[in-house]
Parts: C-alpha cells; sequence; structure tokens
C-alpha cells in the first residue's frame, strides 16, 4: 500500500494538474488544415513513448480546459470555495506558486494547454502510479523543480540531488519522484522504489515502450478520434499481477500461453541484437522467461482464469462529456476464438419485452447469447452438467439447450412509483425467455416443478398455471406465449403484438435513444432518478434501536418495571416520530435533485475490432455542469441543515439511555432480591 507520505506536499503537482483549469489551445489556421496522413492514435500520445510494455492502465485528456469547464469548475470552487483557497494557501506556501490557476502552472512552465493524465505500471514491489503533463518551458520548470528539492520554500526539500539519465533529470526519493523529459513532466509515485523506476523509464530501450505494444495499438487505433478523455486498460495484465503471475502473457489455453512466452523470448532477444545488447542484458532476458516459464498455473488450478481473462488483449476507452451528459464507448480486443467473442449473438435482440411497456422500467435489459457457451463457461466455474441435469430432475444439455434460444428479457419497475410505495419495495418484475417451441417449453417446467431441489419454490397458480416463489419477491406466474416464456409478478400481464415503432418511452433521451438502437447483443436502459428516490425513500422509515435490557422471565414484574418499561416505549415512539419526520425533511431536496438526474442506457455490440460497449448518461434536461454543482452543494449542507431538531433527538437519546440504566438497575435488584426471598419472591410451601 502506498504510503500517507504520498499525499504530501510533493503530490501537489499531480493533483493540482487534474483539477486547474488550462487554456484553449488556437485553432488551426487554413494553412495548417491540408490534406495529410492521419497518424495511429497510439503514436499521437507522447507520455506512451516513455511508459514500458507493462503498462496497466492509462486515462489522458487532450484539454484538461474544456474538460473541467463542462464539469462546471467556476461553479465546483463556489461550492468548495474554503477547501479551494486552503488548497490554493498550501499551494504558495509549499511551490510559491498557486498552481491550481493557470497563470500559475504557466510561471514554472506547465504547458497548460496541452494533455496531462495518470498511467499505472508495474512497479519493482507494487503497482506504480505515474502523473503526467506536459511542459512549455522546460528550463523554467527545472529550476521550480531544483529550488524545490532544495527546500527553498520548506524546510524539507523535495527529496535529493538531480540525476540526469539521457534526456531526462530527475529529482526527488523513493516514495515519489519527479522527472523532466524533454517536453514531458512525469511525477513517479510507488511503495520505496519510485526514484529507480523513474530511471529506468529515463533509459527505456526502442522498441520496449507502450507504443510498440500491439494490444496497446489495437485498443486505441479503432475508438472514436472526438473524446475528452481517452483510456487503455489491461485487464488480463491487472489480473495477472493480482494473482502473483507474470502479467505479460495470456491466452485462451495452457499451450497457447506457453508459445506466446517462447514467441516474447525470441523477439526479446531480436530487439535486443538490434540495438547492440552487452552480454548481461542478454543474461537478464533470458532469467526474466524462465521465470515466466516457472509462473505458469496448469488449467486446474485456476480454470477460468485463461478462457475468460486471457482472452482479452486490452480494453479502449473514450468518454466523451456532453452539456446534458457522459458518452462512453469501450472496445474489447478479444481472441475470436475465445468463449468470451463466441458467448454473444449478433442482431438477436428482438423489441418484444419492450413493445409491452407503456412507460419506462427503473431497469430494462436485453441480451443474446449462445445458451451452449454459456454452459461451457458455467463448467469453468465447477458447475458439471450431469450433476446439475441430477439436481433439476431434466437432462439439460438434451432438454434444455435444444429448447432455449439464447434471448432473455428483464423488466423492473416498483408498483407505485409515490414516495410511501417507493419506501416498501414493492416491484413488478418481468422476464421473458426465448424458447423454440411453447408446447415442448410448458412440459419442461411442470417437469421442473416436480424436481426434490425445486419442490419448495414452485407451485400452482390461481388458473393452474406454474408459480414460483422466491425469496423478496412476489410469485412468479409461468406461462408460454408466442415464442417465449413468460414469467411476471403481475399474473395478468401479456405480451403486446411487436410494434412498428420502438415504445414512445425509449426516445425521450440520448440515453434511452442508444438502446433503441437496432442490433446489437445487449441492450438495457436504468431509471437513475428512479432508483435514487426508491433509495431515498427506504432512508425516510429508519430503522431504530429499540433495544430493551434482558430481565430473567422468573421474576414478576413490578409496578415500578411496568412504569419504566412504559417510560421506555414512550420515548422510543417519540424518537421514532421525530426520526421519520427528520427523514422526510432531509431528502426533499434530494428528490427535487433525483427528478434531474435522468437515464443510463446501453448497448453491447460486435465489431470488426471486438466487442463494442456503449454507455451514455443523460440528465433529465439539466445542464450536467448544474447538476454536479448542486449534487455537491447538497451533500456538503445536509448534515448541518436541522441542527434544531437534530438537538432534540440527541436529547431524546439521552433520555432513553438514562431509562435504559434505570431499568438495568431496578433487573438486577429484583434478581438480587428473588434469589434472597426477598420482595416479590413466591412464599415457600411447608
Amino acid at each position: 500500500m502506498l504510503s500517507r507520505r504520498l499525499l504530501s506536499r510533493r503530490l501537489l503537482i499531480v493533483v493540482s494538474l487534474l483539477v486547474v483549469s488550462c487554456q484553449p489551445r488556437p485553432s488551426a489556421g487554413p494553412a495548417d488544415q491540408e490534406s495529410l496522413p492521419r497518424p495511429h492514435p497510439a503514436d499521437t500520445i507522447e507520455v506512451a513513448r516513455h511508459l514500458p510494455r507493462t503498462l496497466r492502465a492509462l486515462f489522458i485528456t487532450p484539454n484538461l480546459e474544456a474538460l473541467v469547464e463542462q464539469l462546471g469548475r467556476s461553479a465546483l470552487i463556489e461550492v468548495l470555495r474554503a477547501d479551494y483557497e486552503e488548497a490554493a494557501y498550501q499551494s504558495v506556501r509549499e511551490t510559491g506558486h498557486n498552481l491550481l490557476s493557470p497563470a500559475g502552472l504557466r510561471a514554472v512552465g506547465i504547458d497548460v494547454a496541452g494533455p496531462a493524465g495518470v498511467a499505472v505500471i508495474d512497479g519493482i514491489s507494487s503497482p506504480t502510479v505515474i502523473g503526467f503533463a506536459s511542459v512549455a518551458e522546460p528550463d523554467k520548470l527545472k529550476t521550480a523543480l531544483y529550488r524545490l528539492s532544495t527546500g527553498a520554500f520548506t524546510r524539507r526539500g523535495l527529496g535529493g540531488r538531480p540525476e540526469v539519465v539521457g534526456d531526462a533529470v530527475i529529482v526527488g526519493d523513493d516514495d515519489s519522484a519527479v522527472m523532466l523529459v524533454q517536453s514531458l513532466l512525469m511525477v513517479v509515485i510507488s511503495d520505496h522504489d519510485s526514484r529507480h523506476i523513474a530511471a529506468r523509464l529515463a533509459a527505456l530501450p526502442a522498441g520496449e515502450s507502450a507504443t510498440d505494444h500491439e494490444p496497446f495499438r489495437a485498443a486505441l487505433g479503432a475508438l472514436p478520434r472526438a473524446a475528452d478523455v481517452r483510456g487503455f486498460l489491461d485487464p488480463r495484465g491487472l489480473a495477472y499481477s493480482f494473482l502473483g503471475l507474470d502479467p505479460r502473457w495470456g491466452g485462451s489455453s495452457y499451450a497457447d500461453e506457453a508459445a506466446q512466452i517462447e514467441r516474447g523470448h525470441r523477439e526479446a532477444l531480436a530487439r535486443a541484437r538490434a540495438r547492440g545488447a552487452s552480454v548481461p542484458e542478454m543474461v537478464a532476458i533470458d532469467d526474466d522467461h524462465q521465470m515466466a516459464r516457472e509462473q505458469r498455473l496448469a488449467d486446474a488450478e485456476i480454470p477460468w482464469l485463461r478462457p475468460l481473462i486471457g482472452s482479452v488483449d486490452g480494453l479502449g476507452l473514450a468518454l466523451a462529456l456532453r452539456p446534458d451528459g457522459v458518452d462512453l464507448t469501450v472496445l474489447a480486443n478479444l481472441d475470436r476464438a475465445g468463449k468470451v467473442a463466441q458467448l454473444f449473438e449478433s442482431e438477436r435482440v428482438s423489441p418484444a419485452l419492450v413493445s409491452s411497456l407503456s412507460e419506462q422500467p427503473g431497469l430494462w435489459f436485453q441480451l443474446a447469447i449462445k445458451p451452449a457457451m454459456l454452459l461451457s463457461i458455467a463448467e469453468l466455474f465447477g458447475t458439471v452438467p450431469a450433476a446439475l441435469s441430477k439436481t433439476l430432475g431434466v437432462d439439460v444439455e438434451r432438454e434444455i439447450l435444444p429448447l432455449v434460444s439464447g434471448e432473455l428479457a428483464l423488466a423492473v419497475t416498483p408498483r407505485d412509483r409515490g414516495l410511501d410505495a417507493l419506501a416498501k419495495g414493492e416491484i413488478d418484475v418481468v422476464v421473458l425467455l426465448g424458447i423454440g417451441d411453447s408446447k415442448a417449453a410448458t412440459r419442461l417446467v411442470a417437469k421442473l416443478g416436480k424436481a426434490e431441489a425445486l419442490a419448495s419454490l414452485m407451485g400452482r397458480g390461481a388458473q393452474g398455471e406454474v408459480v414460483v416463489t422466491l425469496p423478496g419477491l412476489r410469485p412468479l406466474h409461468i406461462r408460454a406465449r408466442d415464442k417465449y416464456l413468460v414469467l411476471s409478478t403481475d399474473p395478468n400481464w401479456e405480451l403486446s403484438p411487436p410494434a412498428k415503432r420502438p415504445a414512445p418511452w425509449l426516445g425521450a433521451s440520448r440515453a434511452t435513444r442508444l438502446a433503441a438502437k437496432p442490433g446489437g447483443s445487449v441492450l438495457g436502459t436504468v431509471d437513475l432518478g428512479l432508483l435514487w428516490r426508491a433509495i431515498l425513500a427506504r432512508g425516510t422509515t429508519p430503522r431504530l434501536m429499540s433495544m430493551k435490557p434482558y430481565r430473567e422471565p422468573d421474576v414478576p414484574l413490578s409496578p415500578e418495571t411496568q412504569q419504566k418499561n412504559d417510560e421506555l416505549a414512550e420515548i422510543d415512539a417519540q424518537i421514532a416520530d421525530r426520526a421519520r419526520t427528520l427523514s422526510r425533511r432531509a431528502v426533499r431536496p434530494q428528490l427535487q435533485l433525483a427528478r434531474s438526474v435522468g437515464s443510463l442506457g446501453f448497448r453491447l455490440a460486435e465489431t470488426d475490432h471486438g466487442l463494442q460497449l456503449q454507455i451514455r448518461y443523460a440528465t433529465a434536461g439539466r445542464p450536467l455542469a448544474s447538476l454536479l454543482a448542486a449534487l455537491v452543494r447538497e451533500q456538503l449542507g445536509s448534515a448541518t441543515r436541522f441542527p434544531v431538531e437534530e438537538d432534540e433527538l440527541s436529547e431524546l437519546q439521552d433520555r432513553r439511555d438514562g431509562v435504559f440504566i434505570d431499568l438495568e438497575t431496578i433487573h438486577q435488584q429484583e434478581r438480587k432480591d428473588h434469589q434472597d426471598g426477598g420482595p416479590g419472591k413466591p412464599a415457600e410451601s411447608d
């Protein structure tokens, strides 16, 4: 774990770069707009040339000002005025400049119009975090770093004398190090080896950078170019590192991983020979790959790792801020022969469910998958088809798989959208399961109802239909309709004829319109405003502690005890009433904000470059910056909004504590008297 010292003044530069607004670049003139070959997106990221192939995550914004301004920097500063001024004061105190302002950043040589971001790489003993930004005036920044390193502003300096490695100048210590290389500032944060890692990055050999790594190039190459934040994630490397394995290798099988290691060994040796590497460097490459061979695990030890995580070469991310929300695109570069890539069925999702919903549900999603592949993946986690068949009383592979089409749809919505109804948590659920033969499906459901393992869950409804009872839900009524097996809490719910146009609520916002696009393997929406209202409603009926002192049942109840019990019950009723009233008053502003929160839409589809997940958030008409500022303001102000009522509750609780202590004292005395034959003990018979 990174120590708290990493949050000290030496990280102030990194934090400032991530929160301060910058000036926009001037737009290109006519002479700059000539048609030229467009470089690969990976080649436009300068910092990637100074990051190793063990890059695990990267997030970069090309224009920090645009990003921060769209998030409402001015409004947020106004809301956080006290914290902002304290941070600005600390910045001036520690560095001599207000690094939360564009002028302060320019004063130390930072290019406030250039890219900035954060990256994560494999460290020596733990993951390493690197913050970076562009530099407009290297000499000016170098002077500022030297002054910090000598403690010009504080008693303790940044740490250590400058170290020159190639084109880089490094200052700092093992907790954090700052590296200036060409027109790039990099701040390396690791556990006890930051300066050494910075030196390794400065001496990165040709061909060993992230820019040269094919998964990195493939993940970024197919992303939308117009994005406020671009990113790369290596889920395989992150998972392998977490499990203590060599994160550079993967593949969908043990043999595939072995082949990758040997191929990687040959390629590393070839690159080393091409740059004239020394004999010790060649020996180090051999040792490194020998360790990789030893770190491999047999498939039986973690059977799901290679088929699922190992088949993902990388994730590319592109985030675009809109006036009313956020668009996120995630592109998964997959092994096309892997199980994940073969799980989803494209262009198979039908509009049957949404055509039957008159208003937007709290949650709706539909997916189309290959049932046989899903069973194959379940086997990786220990599900044995033969054992499952025995439990269910039917042959899974012969009776269930041929019957189901792989299409699944789900809609969840509250029975009533009023606050009291939401507090009760009563919901309606509709599930559609695609089938090939409705009569065969009806017979199969009846057969499942006879299985001993399901007998306690399945029964018969008023109309003779099969009913499934699940914990926390009203009974689900099952019947076959057209090409679907329908499960619904409402026994009268029926499919509507397919509409020629999408359901009207799908066109209500940018988020829901994404889910209305044809095709795709997974579609869905989440009504975030309704979800938040439901959470708030549950909070308006607080669960209060009403513990009472223990008393032995054989000790008679005295009038004094009864009086104290009545007093305690009266105080508990007052506390419950005050708490309920206070909770309802406290959530009113949030309930109003919830109406502006809007919805989330998502869509997963197969493309030529892999699986593409699109997530789109849109407010209910309110500008995103305004909503963010209002949420922060509400969060900060809610704790101190009702001081009088809070004091009254506190006084009632103190009274209750006093009565509770009195009851315990009385019980102890009564118990003692009872044992000693005193008051309250029955007379002994002769």
